[in-house]
């Protein structure tokens, strides 16, 4: 299936802006990682993996017989990872904080904003570019179940300082390890498929 991989999905989206905003949208990437707190509407959202931002607006020419491009705007490519359908995750974004949608896309060509929403997932759904080759570092994981690794991990690590002592001091820390991990311990694998990936709803 086009741009899945195992649980991860590949949402590929790229928006046509004035050239002149180009120059805008570098300068804001530039300073963003001074200003942490505009992106914690991405960064809440737990079934995003990587978020990624490319400003196109000028192509490259290699050779004086290939043909220069002469385009009429600059262009935004958004790349983005994330578990389920990338226009679900779209639609829950734009409802939790539509702020942080709006920082990226509001100066976009034809952005209708986030509300209504329909307008707003068919906006995504028309630029959105289809992934027919995808490779995924950990496709059968979501970002819950790594971070739920780390933790099994990190007390893991603990019970083991816990085996040489007694049976019954290493029992007691057994269960309370158990206790600690029981929302941590869920098989991974495929996610189930879903016939409505990569379509927009009302």
């Amino acid at each position: 299936m086009p741009n899945v991989a195992g649980k991860a999905y590949a949402l590929n989206v790229i928006t046509p802006m004035k050239r002149k905003m180009a120059r805008l949208y570098k300068l804001l990437f530039r300073v963003l990682p001074f200003f942490p707190k505009r992106l914690q509407g991405w960064i809440r959202l737990s079934s995003m993996q990587s978020a990624q931002w490319v400003i196109l607006d000028k192509w490259v020419h290699i050779d004086a017989s290939q043909p220069r491009e002469s385009l009429r705007h600059a262009y935004m490519l958004f790349f983005g990872n994330v578990n389920g359908s990338g226009l679900h995750y779209m639609e829950s974004l734009a409802n939790a904080a539509p702020q942080a949608v709006d920082l990226f896309w509001q100066r976009q060509l034809h952005y209708p904003g986030t509300a209504p929403v329909k307008n707003f997932l068919d906006y995504f759904h028309t630029n959105q570019i289809e992934t027919d080759h995808y490779f995924h570092i950990a496709p059968n994981a979501t970002v819950n179940d790594l971070r739920s690794a780390k933790r099994v991990q990190a007390n893991l690590i603990q019970l083991i300082n816990f085996a040489e002592s007694s049976p019954e001091a290493f029992m007691i820390q057994y269960k309370h390890t158990l206790l600690q991990l029981q929302f941590d311990l869920g098989t991974m694998g495929p996610a189930p498929a879903t016939s409505d990936q990569g379509k927009s709803h009302d």
